[in-house]
């Protein structure tokens, strides 16, 4: 599944809404989860869930305890949606 940046984005936002119960937030790839959205480890993993079953991929642990910034979930998803990357799902 090959999504673009934009479209990648404006998922991420939702879903950190629907988790947080917050406003969707701002596509801005500095925002920290943490500070700006108040998404902790735990939200995070339900996040990072909603995701995986959205893209159909799986995300490594590695990259999940790497995520701090919107950019940084954007990043992980281009790389694993991307029909020419060898870690394609």
């Amino acid at each position: 599944m090959d999504e673009s940046r934009a479209s990648i984005a404006a998922v991420i936002s939702c879903t950190v809404a629907q988790v947080t119960g917050r406003e969707s937030p701002r596509e801005d790839p500095h925002l920290n989860l943490l500070d700006d959205f108040g998404v902790d480890s735990l939200a995070l993993l339900e996040v990072v869930e909603i995701l995986e079953k959205r893209f159909q991929v799986t995300i490594p642990d590695e990259d999940t305890g790497q995520m701090r910034t919107l950019g940084d979930l954007m990043s992980v998803l281009q790389r694993l949606t991307d029909p020419t990357s060898l870690r394609h799902r």
